[in-house]
């Protein structure tokens, strides 16, 4: 077996030039991580209303005998919600 390839180290950075990098990625990070946060909460808060409404579909389809109960609705593939429909 032989021994792995000798990569040559590149020298540190600077100590000026870390600093300045580090900074740009901090400033990256402050600005979009508040948008990203607004982002996730907006999709957070669509999912009660989105239960609701398969809760509502399941009903329908129960009372209609497409399926055994409602809360089945949340557990079928697609295949099984095409041909229950």
């Amino acid at each position: 077996m032989q021994p792995p390839p000798v990569v040559p180290h590149s020298p540190p950075l600077d100590h000026d030039l870390r600093l300045r990098l580090f900074r740009r990625v901090l400033g990256f990070a402050q600005h979009w991580a508040p948008r990203r946060e607004d982002a996730l909460a907006d999709a957070d808060r669509s999912w009660p209303v989105l239960r609701r409404m398969l809760r509502e579909i399941g009903r329908r389809m129960s009372a209609a005998g497409a399926i055994d109960a409602p809360d089945v609705l949340f557990w079928l593939t697609r295949e099984e919600l095409e041909a229950a429909a």
